[in-house]
């Protein structure tokens, strides 16, 4: 029988498809990346991309209801051409939130579209933003160039750039091994081998308005860029590959913050880690990471010299969190826990001294020593270096890539560029984990990254660089604290190891932390803040290190080889970079320069503090707290109108306060009271005593001698002697000393009794604002010239220091003839002083700037 199919055979068959083999293989693969990637829309156009959206995007909802996805701002990227076009597709952003009303995000999916506009297949959505707290808008795309708007909830919002073709320069880059392994890690973040770059412009300081304006174009170069602000315009050269570089000149207007974000490629197995997370999860690379670490410190122990099994580690265990103020500096020698100590074991020296330089005839401001730690790795050390924090402050900075923020563009990953500051950096520290690994609070300079949890550790810092430590709790909120950082819960609290009860102490997600690299940040007992390294370490051991070093608080800071490091650092220069550095040891396999510029995750940075650049006020004559060179103790003259008045100011947080009851106050001669802290006293000044036509409120020490006037503000004092001043009305909190006055003025407006005049005498009145206690005196017979030079200093609170017994007023400064107003020749060692004193000693040389919470 005749068959129009010739007969077939194997040979046949392989001389019809060898040579169609290539594009077999290629169909196929087209076929298997399409089967993963892509999803057929339910019907074309709008109603398609939604109903995919709604299937891809994932979303949190109640069990049996459907997502709700809200998309708006549609923007086509430039077409790659009709054919590509029909075959690859093209790619499309769009604004989308999975709730209604919820903040939207930036995503980009890639469709291939008909040139009739039906849509043959959808694909992955990538969401580009993941800002659960700020909300994108005002999309538009202009050539290869889109441009979108992040407005947080609370906070500034700021401008985004972004490149579709990958980059902002002209140039095509040279072909490195390195571009394949990035080509994947944009892939899985953005649908495109190239990826996006991003450049991120936030208002600067006192900036009201920032407005930025693209010249239409409808070609695919960039188009121009002008950046508006306060009434002074300038280009955006976005094609600098610094993007930091001298954008907004014009000396009127302040400038943008403006940072430049890039795929750059990490070390290998960073690299290799933050893939597979992407494709596997963290629960896979987690496993991975945890089993290796496990052999790697199995090996570690073959291969060391056997040594015979140590004594038992002791372990300290403070029950305290009281912080004792330190009689010197470098803190005091550690007592190892082996016997046998190894050369130079808990004795603190001199560090960094070949990178920083401390000013001639002072110690150095770092001191560094280690111990043996573990009692299962006796050849492993922690080491340890303590910062000087009486002329050092600390600095906060996010990475260009970690944390991920959920209110905006990710931070620059270097120092802030002010000159005056970043020459005057001489240290720098790794941060925290990365948001993957529990998403832990960060707020940088006012500027919320990560939202705050409960229970955490947290490390709170100011303006002026002053660090406390403690753990969140939900009476705090972002808006009261300037930088902050979370990480875990404490290691040590209250002098207590591993409080929480936590075994896993990273994400390994088996047994107990493993040993690998692991850094802390502590404070001790006598207030020296610590960070502490250890290149084998469990939490637990690293823990038992810390309390050896009479640390009563500590927090765990990142973990892993290439993400921990303390360097020593000098600066010279951000743009372009110049600057030399130096690792704490040897051991630690990071580029001493790494967190000074273009630092993917998140640091700390030290620098020295610096007297205040205010010519109008003078440093006190008479002892100050160490060190000299930043006076706590000011004093200023000011003559104005015929009067003349005298103001003191004190920095609230290098001094402590008591307050010392005066013998003409009723019931005091009846009470014995604690006389602590006598003998420390720097200086002092009167504020009076109560009479029988005055009410004003007096406890302390639990003895109420007078009540409580709810018509009277208060001057209070906490048990760890640290001042407060409270409006009328406010009730002091539970077992700190009061101390009432009359209030002269609220909410930075005179009271009518401020206007009275009276007699021609001694007045003095003060207030406290932005940390710092002001003192005033005029002789006059009224007060309000005063009360109105001290709003001037930005007091909101002003009060009488004096009791209602008229009695002059004085200031004593121990070692100086400052008795002002009175003769009395009062020394504050005097224990039948007959007014109420408030007492000012030193708080520590060390713990002026870091303390707890």
């Amino acid at each position: 029988m005749f068959s129009p199919f010739p007969a077939l055979s194997p040979q046949s068959l392989r001389r019809y498809f060898k040579p169609r083999l290539p594009l077999l293989i290629f169909a196929s693969g087209l076929g298997f990346f399409c089967a993963q990637t892509c999803h057929g829309p339910q019907q074309p156009g709008l109603p398609g991309i939604t109903d995919a959206l709604t299937q891809a995007i994932d979303s949190p909802q109640s069990e049996g209801d459907a997502p709700n996805i809200e998309i708006s701002d549609l923007a086509w990227e430039p077409s790659p051409g009709i054919w590509l076009q029909l075959l690859w597709g093209r790619q499309l952003l769009f604004l989308a939130s999975t709730k209604p009303g919820a903040p939207r995000d930036l995503y980009r999916v890639r469709l291939r579209i008909s040139p009739d506009g039906q849509i043959f297949s959808i694909g992955t959505p990538y969401n580009l933003t993941r800002t659960q707290l700020a909300d994108e808008s005002k999309l538009q795309v202009q050539g290869t160039l889109a441009a979108f708007v992040s407005r947080p909830v609370t906070g500034i919002g700021s401008f985004s750039l972004l490149a579709l073709s990958g980059r902002f320069e002209d140039s095509a880059p040279e072909f490195h091994w390195s571009n394949l392994l990035l080509g994947m890690e944009r892939f899985t973040k953005t649908g495109s081998w190239a990826g996006l770059a991003r450049i991120n412009i936030r208002p600067g300081p006192q900036q009201h308005s920032l407005e930025l304006e693209a010249q239409q174009s409808s070609s695919t170069e960039f188009p121009p860029i002008t950046l508006r602000s306060n009434g002074a315009s300038a280009p955006l050269n976005y094609r600098d590959p610094d993007p930091t570089l001298g954008y907004f000149t014009p000396a009127s207007t302040p400038r943008p913050e403006i940072s430049k974000e890039e795929s750059k490629l990490d070390s290998l197995p960073h690299f290799l880690a933050n893939l597979g997370r992407e494709w596997l999860g963290n629960g896979p690379v987690a496993w991975i990471e945890g089993r290796t670490f496990v052999a790697l410190d199995y090996l570690h122990s073959l291969f060391e010299e056997k040594v015979d099994p140590p004594d038992a580690l002791e372990v300290l265990t403070l029950h305290s969190k009281k912080t004792l103020a330190p009689s010197s500096w470098p803190p005091p020698d550690i007592t190892p826990g082996f016997s046998g100590g190894a050369p130079l074991e808990g004795q603190w020296q001199p560090a960094g001294e070949e990178i920083v330089s401390s000013p001639e005839g002072e110690t150095a401001l770092f001191y560094s020593t280690f111990l043996r730690h573990d009692p299962e790795r006796p050849h492993a050390r922690l080491e340890l270096v303590a910062f000087d924090m009486s002329r050092l402050g600390l600095g906060l900075r996010a990475g260009f890539q970690d944390p991920e923020p959920q209110t905006g563009p990710p931070g620059s990953g270097q120092l802030p560029e002010d000159p005056e500051l970043f020459k005057r950096v001489v240290a720098t520290f790794n941060g925290g984990f990365k948001s993957t690994h529990g998403a832990y609070g960060m707020q940088e300079e006012s500027r919320l990254l990560l939202a705050p949890q409960e229970q955490a550790a947290t490390v709170f810092l100011d303006p002026s660089g002053y660090v406390e430590l403690g753990t969140w709790t939900s009476k705090d909120s972002p808006e009261n604290y300037y930088s902050f950082r979370q990480n875990l819960e404490p290691l040590i609290a209250d002098g207590e190891l591993l409080p929480s009860g936590r075994t896993t102490w990273g994400d390994q997600l088996f047994g107990e932390s493993v040993a690998t690299e692991r850094s802390a940040l502590c404070l001790t007992q006598t207030g020296h803040l610590i960070y502490g390294w250890s290149k084998r370490s469990t939490a637990k051991s690293l823990a038992q290190g810390l309390a050896r070093s009479q640390c009563i608080w500590a927090i765990h800071l990142d973990m892993n080889p290439g993400h921990t490091a303390f360097n020593f650092n000098r600066v010279k220069s951000l743009q372009p970079l110049n600057a030399d550095g130096e690792s704490l040891s040897p051991e630690m396999k990071v580029n001493p320069l790494r967190f000074l510029k273009w630092s993917p995750k998140d640091f700390f940075y030290i620098f020295q503090r610096v007297p205040p650049q205010d010519k109008l006020w003078q440093a006190s004559p008479g002892p100050q707290p160490s060190p000299q060179s930043i006076p706590t103790i000011s004093e200023r003259f000011v003559a104005r109108g015929g009067l003349r008045f005298q103001l003191r100011r004190v920095d609230l947080r290098r001094v402590h306060f008591h307050i010392h009851p005066g013998q003409s106050e009723p019931q005091v001669e009846a009470i014995t009271l604690q006389h602590d802290g006598f003998n420390d006293n720097l200086f002092s000044f009167s504020l009076g005593h109560a009479t029988h036509g005055s009410k004003t409120g007096l406890a302390i020490q639990g003895h109420r001698f007078i009540p409580t006037d709810r018509r009277h503000a208060s001057v209070i004092v906490s048990p760890e002697k640290h001042l407060g001043l409270l409006a009328p009305g406010q009730p002091a909190p539970s077992g700190y000393d009061v101390l009432q006055l009359e209030a002269l003025a609220r909410d930075g407006q005179l009271l009518p009794v401020a206007r009275e005049f009276g007699r021609y005498e001694s007045q003095s009145a003060l207030c406290m604002e932005n940390e710092y206690l002001y003192w005033g005196q005029l002789d006059h017979d009224s007060i309000a010239p005063l009360v109105a030079l001290l709003i001037e200093q930005g007091c909101q609170l002003v009060v009488r220091s004096d009791r209602g017994s008229h009695s002059s007023s004085h200031w004593q400064q121990m070692g100086s003839n400052n008795n002002l107003g009175g003769s009395s020749g009062f020394e504050p060692e005097t224990q039948d002083e007959p007014q109420n004193t408030l007492l000012i000693g030193e708080e520590g040389q060390l713990a002026t700037a870091a303390r707890l919470k």
